[in-house]
Formats: C-alpha cells, structure tokens, sequence
C-alpha cells in the first residue's frame, strides 16, 4: 500500500485483524510524480476480512486462502524425478488434493514441508506418456503442470505463478 503524504516521520499503520492480514514497517518512496510517501507491505495470515488503517486513511482487504504452483510444464526420462514447488497460503491440508491423471506414466509424493508454507512435491517419471499432475484446492480452484515423460527428450521445463483460491 502506497500512503502519499509529506509527513517527514513515518505514519502509523494496523491493520484491525491481524490474524488475517498484517502491515509491515513502512519506507520512504516516491510515487510516479515524485511525490513522498511511504510504501507498507500488507501480508495475508489466513482468509477472512479486515481493515488496514494508515494515518485514519481506512482500507477493507479481503484474504484468500490458496495455492502457487512453479511449475507450468516439464519433460523429463523414465526414472528421472523433478520437485515441483508449491506455496501453501491460509489452506489446511484436508482441502488440497493432489493427484496424477496418469499414475502408470508419472507418480507424484509430497516430498517436503517448509514452516514458511512451501512444500515440494516430486514427480517420477515412470514410462513414456503424459499426464497431469493436478492441485485441486477443495470448494475452489484447479491448476496443473503438464509433464511428458520421453526416453530421447533432455529434461527441460517452463516456470511459471500459477495460482488456484479457494471458494
């Protein structure tokens, strides 16, 4: 949230739920005409609504819970295995499912867990073909990375922020 304001001390910012969203420090910046204000990080901490206030200036925020997937596509060999990055946001364990469309082909485990909400998911390719591996978040949201198991492609695949909310 950018805050214009020529205050020469940094206003104060709360955000009235911060057990849904919480506001950082702020910093001094400009804005695209030049003129001074502070910037303030506002992070989601579980779904639900609040207020953040800035120096009496009021904003509703509303939070989703949800997932971020890294992983847009990948081809790999038989055998060979791959971690798939997802990043878990205000979201209980029982409403991710996570499955493969193919499990002759690509077989996918929760291979780690972070505290900061990312976990690892690993793929092994297991005969040539195709399959998606699918995050569906529960009442919300699918997303997929395609994958392409192949004996004579190179392993190679595309990043990308793909994003599935939950109902």
């Amino acid at each position: 949230v950018l805050a214009t304001t020529n205050a020469a001390l940094m206003p104060a910012a709360v955000s009235y739920r911060p057990s849904v969203a919480s506001v950082g420090g702020g910093r001094a910046v400009l804005n695209s005409r030049g003129q001074p204000g502070w910037f303030y990080t506002v992070t989601g901490v579980s779904p639900g609504d609040t207020t953040v206030d800035i120096a009496g200036q009021q904003m509703a925020v509303k939070v989703n819970s949800g997932v971020m997937i890294d992983t847009l596509s990948y081809t790999m060999g038989p055998g060979a295995r791959y971690c798939i990055g997802l990043l878990k946001k205000g979201l209980d364990e029982s409403r991710l499912s996570v499955s493969s469309t193919d499990g002759a082909c690509v077989s996918i485990e929760k291979y780690r867990e972070g505290k900061d909400g990312v976990c690892l998911y690993r793929i092994t390719g297991k005969r040539a073909g195709s399959a998606d591996v699918v995050f569906q978040v529960a009442g919300g949201q699918t997303v997929r990375t395609h994958v392409t198991v192949s004996s004579v492609a190179k392993p190679w695949g595309k990043s990308a922020r793909l994003v599935a909310l939950a109902g």
